[in-house]
């Protein structure tokens, strides 16, 4: 029996697994002296290849290609802490405390091809074959691919330009825009710590990288894979310049290229790539500055009887009123007044600058003016904190400008007795403002 894992490391998702040690001729490798030591139960080349065979997988594994790498797992004195009962007991107590030691291991590096196919396989399945199962970590990268596909099924992605060593490669970058910066998130939560755990056999400490950063980096593989799959097609020659390298007439032509092409390297002088790479970032500078936000636009539609008044209005009139939401802390809603007024000083509620959030909401205003002529007619004075509505406007919000400025990705509270009973809490939120 095989029990596969699956871990995340620089660009690439590395296979590896565990047998119990009975089936490994009983040897206490773990005991070893040499640092780090070997772990006790790891699989081995032989059994990762014949457990891919056994799948059913797409492509050929080939055992060339294996790595050794380090692995940092719970430890009990100088015994590891096997991931299941399946595969060994757990060491016996121990007066020294758990700790997280490192263990050298034999993985497999899916090309992102291979690491789509398997993972499809593993989808909803705790066994792959007889005696091959799917271990925890493994699993979960099942889900973070279907995250990945959902943002381009919706389209949720924008060609990029990015300098990796001393070449530029073309890339499809995935957009976490409205609900999906949160789902993001509440997904890098469940990733098991061993699905980030591996390193390099020199690696002297567990690694650092944040389940966040880990999550992103596997997302970002996988959209690029998947729409460059979907994009590339026939493609013609490119015409060979000197060094046998693609010659265009433009390095916009190489860039839409690479954008297509399996490796992505996109050809050109140095000067004009970073050029373009420039123009590029600036193109697609709005949604930047909404991704890295610590806030988002929200609007609250505030009923015309509502005794707290925080803008003076005619009587009878309804009332939408702008304000900054944080992401990390949906519950923490500010009033955009103290981003208008605070210049560059910091808001202590959410730990930004007001010049950066400043910046987005102009941004973000500006989308919504092309959603909403009440919040357009709104920015003709001098920093708005909302607009009023008649009974028509108010009519009109509720049933059509709510549900469209949501799928934009911007907040909306609504009156409680819209979607509520009456007695229930005074405000009802969106989906999108209180997480998914």
């Amino acid at each position: 029996m095989i029990v596969l894992h699956g871990g995340f490391l620089e660009d690439w998702l590395l296979l590896w697994g565990e047998r119990p040690a009975a089936a490994l001729g009983g040897r206490r490798r773990g005991l070893r002296t040499t640092a780090p030591r070997h772990y006790v139960h790891d699989a081995g080349a032989t059994a990762l290849m014949e457990a891919l065979q056994a799948a059913g997988v797409a492509f050929k594994p080939a055992a060339r290609h294996i790595q050794e790498l380090t692995v940092w797992l719970p430890t009990k004195g100088e015994h590891p802490v096997p991931s299941s009962g399946l595969i060994g007991e757990e060491p016996p107590e121990s007066a020294t405390e758990n700790t997280l030691a490192p263990w050298s291991i034999t993985a497999y590096p899916l090309l992102p091809r291979e690491a789509m196919d398997l993972l499809c396989l593993c989808v909803g399945k705790r066994t792959l074959a007889s005696g091959v199962v799917v271990g925890q970590d493994l699993g979960y990268w099942t889900a973070t691919l279907r995250f990945a596909g959902s943002l381009v099924a919706r389209q949720r992605y924008l060609p990029g330009l990015t300098r990796e060593e001393d070449e530029y490669r073309a890339r499809w970058e995935p957009i976490y825009d409205g609900g999906d910066g949160e789902a993001l998130i509440a997904l890098a939560r469940r990733m098991p710590p061993v699905a980030r755990a591996l390193g390099g056999p020199d690696l002297t400490a567990p690694p650092s990288t944040s389940n966040v950063s880990c999550l992103k980096q596997f997302v970002a593989s996988a959209v690029d894979h998947l729409v460059r799959s979907a994009a590339s097609g026939p493609l013609k020659g490119a015409p060979m310049g000197r060094g046998r390298q693609p010659a265009f007439v433009s390095v916009h032509d190489a860039w839409m290229y690479a954008l297509r092409s399996p490796e992505g390297t996109v050809h050109g002088e140095p000067a004009e790539l970073a050029r373009l790479a420039a123009q590029i970032a600036e193109w697609r500078r709005p949604l930047a500055v909404s991704a890295t936000s610590p806030v988002r636009l929200c609007f609250r539609l505030e009923e015309p009887e509502q005794s707290a008044r925080p803008v003076p209005r005619p009587e009878g009139m309804w009332y939408v009123h702008y304000l900054l939401q944080a992401r990390e802390d949906p519950s923490l809603l500010i009033p955009v007044q103290q981003a208008w007024n605070g210049g560059r000083r910091r808001i202590p509620a959410l730990g930004g600058d007001t010049a950066r959030i400043g910046e987005y909401l102009l941004s973000a205003l500006g989308q919504a003016a092309g959603i909403c002529p009440h919040i357009a007619a709104s920015l003709k004075r001098a920093r708005p904190a909302g607009h009023e509505l008649d009974t028509h406007g108010a009519h009109e919000f509720l049933t059509e400008k709510a549900m469209i400025l949501e799928q934009a990705g911007f907040g909306v509270m609504l009156p409680s007795w819209i979607c509520a009973p009456v007695g229930g809490s005074r405000w009802k939120r969106s989906s999108s403002s209180t997480g998914r």
